[in-house]
């Protein structure tokens, strides 16, 4: 059964290693039984060491297991065989070895079996035994512990009564190709209602994909990729934040892969692939700003094979770092200077070259917001070798060669801004090339380039240019077109505005 996740970020957090756990319900009539699964914990089914300042689980909402303490295990028929270096008799006593803690979700009756196990109502200690049955009240914690050195525990149930539940019948999936619009962070999607097969600023499904139930399945019927894409009109223009849970259901399964991208209006920030199951099969690893920061081997080991991992994406342009949490491992890579802060497209995929019918990933929970830095800023280098100055009203960056041909470059409209440099990052490769050769002037607007007639003159009587080049890229198209520059280049962009002069380039 699942819960909704409207408290994402918390419960993500606890169910990250152990989501295939989820706590066992039985209805009959008035009454609820939990059963705590232990034989989980027992990895591949046999006995499991844990005593390692990782082993903090937690089983469900309800159970929390802390096995720290050295030479702790769990046998392969599921019993806990706790260990600590103090006996569990005193006040508090309990938190110096290992041990269970189990919160009430209701009053009722808890039942915990095993061998010689010490127990705490809060930090009161209550006794020991085998066989320990407590009158539980709602929101109060209860501990278990080491009492000798054959203390176990095999079992721990609760039951408690309550109004029999009305059977909710499973919803109807109703395809639509209506597009939803008005995005807005955060956004949390639990699929908990049909997913489109297209559309923008709302996560379609397309190839293999289906919806079901409350997941995007990816079938493993089928070797056809199935994808989960968000396609945003109006691009996340801060630091971004981007999650989800991969689901692996029933058991590995070889020639699968598992993956994801995001991208900006010009690049792929981030590229992730991994082979979950199968060590022998390659897989890109992680890709960020255009360099691998990590393989498939140092994913797949970060990975949950079967049930749930959860994969946290943190993109900061101040300071030009990517952050990748899997599981609960983090992987950190760099963007490139200039990197576009517009985030507007998310895909997720799964492929496969072999196939099973029970055995298949889900996405769930995805979930994008947006973040203020707390980073220290990258310093930009972009304007190394440059003066800013105020020509004709703009800010310009600009590397002065007095007397000789003058090249002024409008920036897309990616570029625009306040900062005073950012138009440097579309000018670069063109100044780059032309060095001394010529006087290079980048002015920047906030908005978009009109009449540069003025610009045009204050440069050319300012470095005593014989001619004047302007070169406008894209969304500047039109303004290159209609100034009256003794030569004009346009790139990436068209207007139909007829150039004053003859001398024009227009690709």
């Amino acid at each position: 059964m699942k819960k909704k996740n409207f408290g994402f970020i918390s419960i993500i957090i606890s169910l990250s290693m152990l989501l295939a756990c989820f706590p066992t319900f039985v209805y009959a009539q008035n009454t609820v039984t939990y059963t705590a699964d232990f034989t989980a914990l027992a990895k591949n089914g046999a006995d499991t060491a844990y005593g390692t300042a990782e082993d903090k689980l937690s089983l469900d909402d309800y159970t929390y297991l802390d096995l720290t303490y050295s030479g702790t295990y769990i046998s392969s028929d599921g019993k806990i065989y706790i260990k600590s270096g103090t006996v569990c008799n005193k006040d508090g006593y309990y938190s110096r070895g290992s041990y269970i803690a189990f919160t009430a979700p209701a009053d009722g009756t808890l039942n915990v079996t095993g061998s010689d196990i010490g127990w705490f109502e809060g930090n009161t200690y209550k006794g020991y035994g085998a066989n320990i049955t407590v009158n539980a009240v709602s929101g109060t914690t209860y501990y278990f512990g080491y009492r000798k050195g054959t203390t176990y525990i095999g079992s721990l149930t609760f039951a408690y009564t309550e109004e029999a539940p009305t059977p909710t019948p499973e919803p109807t999936p109703v395809p639509t190709t209506a597009p939803q619009t008005g995005f807005t962070t955060p956004a949390l999607w639990d699929f908990s209602e049909a997913v489109l097969s297209e559309g923008s600023n709302t996560p379609v499904i397309g190839g293999s994909a289906v919806w079901e139930g409350e997941e995007v399945r990816f079938p493993a019927d089928t070797t056809a990729t199935g994808t989960l894409s968000l396609t945003l009109d109006d691009p996340l223009q801060d630091n971004a934040v981007i999650e989800f849970d991969s689901i692996g259901h029933d058991k590995a399964l070889g020639q699968q892969w598992f993956g994801y991208s995001i991208s900006n209006t010009e690049d792929t920030v981030v590229e992730f692939e991994v082979h979950p199951y199968d060590a022998n099969t390659s897989a890109n690893g992680l890709v960020i700003g255009g360099q691998t920061v990590a393989n498939a081997a140092a994913l797949r080991s970060a990975w949950t094979g079967v049930g749930t991992t959860h994969i946290k994406t943190e993109i900061d342009y101040n300071a030009l770092t990517v952050e990748v949490t899997v599981g609960q491992t983090v992987f950190s890579g760099t963007l490139a200077e200039g990197t576009l802060s517009n985030i507007n497209t998310l895909e997720i995929y799964s492929k496969r070259a072999k196939t099973a019918g029970t055995r298949y990933i889900s996405v769930d929970n995805l979930y994008i917001n947006t973040f203020v830095s707390q980073k220290t800023p990258a310093v930009p280098t972009v304007t190394d070798g440059y003066t800013q100055d105020n020509i004709a009203g703009y800010t310009c960056q600009t590397k002065a060669q007095y007397g000789k041909t003058a090249v002024i470059y409008l920036c897309g409209e990616n570029r625009y801004g306040t900062d005073g440099y950012s138009q440097l990052y579309d000018a670069r490769y063109i100044f780059d090339k032309l060095g001394t050769d010529a006087a290079l002037i980048a002015p920047q607007t906030a908005s978009e380039f009109s009449d540069i007639s003025d610009l045009v003159s204050a440069v050319r009587n300012k470095y005593n240019a014989p001619s004047v080049t302007v070169i406008g890229q894209s969304q500047s198209a039109k303004a290159a077109l209609l100034s009256d520059a003794d030569r004009i280049i346009t790139v990436a962009g068209a207007s139909d505005e007829l150039p004053v002069s003859e001398n024009a380039w227009v690709f």
